[in-house]
């Protein structure tokens, strides 16, 4: 994306090229905002089942519900209770920083010392390659006017300098979706008995960037089913 806006604006820095990027995106909100197609309505409440909240967005029926990472602050009876009273049939996409406390293997620590440099060679295996890919598209990038080897696979120093970040990157596209089945699994068991339990829609980790803010984040969507229906019941 920061190669393509070069191109395209002539600009040669990183920064510039990422300050145009952002000044576009904001300027399509913007739009947005002013010709009414787009519209926030900012409340502040307690997020509890049967409470008025919940009770409102159910009004709505909506096809989609964002929960931030909401999912790491109740057990995972409350959050699918709620979730399926707020919108039964929509789509629900949220996201776990907390997840990786509950597998093993998740995180650096988890790993004996004589096995912690391993993990790290691995890891930044895994995230060279794919900076390499995502960089260069399976193309050679030019590296001229100040788009440097910085931005298509960190140096030794830079590596070596994100240690806990290369291995989170690596861990978590490894490891999270253990943790994610998991919880989906779990809707049964907040599900009335004429109710179903949950499908996973979609897992999610972002690949290493330089410019991330969050390295061990999993990404998710799931719906609700709508019956309690089995195939394997179903007796010949």
């Amino acid at each position: 994306l920061l190669w393509s806006e070069r191109l395209r604006s002539e600009k040669s820095d990183v920064v510039s090229c990422g300050s145009l990027i952002l000044q576009s995106r904001i300027a399509s909100l913007q739009k947005r905002l002013v010709d009414g197609t787009f519209s926030v309505d900012l409340r502040c409440a307690k997020m509890q089942r049967a409470g008025g909240v919940v009770r409102e967005i159910a009004s709505l029926s909506p096809q989609t519900v964002s929960w931030s990472n909401l999912c790491d602050y109740f057990s995972s009876h409350d959050f699918h209770a709620m979730a399926r009273e707020s919108a039964p049939s929509a789509c629900h996409l949220m996201h776990s920083m907390n997840w990786r406390w509950h597998v093993k293997g998740a995180s650096l620590i988890d790993y004996e010392s004589e096995r912690q440099e391993e993990v790290y060679q691995q890891s930044v295996e895994v995230v060279s390659g794919q900076l390499l890919e995502s960089a260069r598209g399976g193309e050679s990038l030019p590296v001229e006017n100040g788009m440097s080897d910085l931005v298509v696979c960190p140096s030794e120093m830079l590596v070596h300098g994100t240690l806990e970040n290369v291995v989170d990157s690596a861990l978590t596209q490894s490891h999270a979706r253990l943790w994610v089945e998991r919880f989906v699994s779990r809707a049964a068991a907040a599900a009335s008995p004429h109710e179903g339990g949950a499908s996973l829609e979609h897992v999610h980790a972002e690949p290493f960037s330089i410019f991330s803010r969050s390295f061990s984040t999993a990404f998710f969507s799931l719906k609700y089913n709508a019956s309690s229906f089995h195939a394997d019941s179903v007796t010949q």
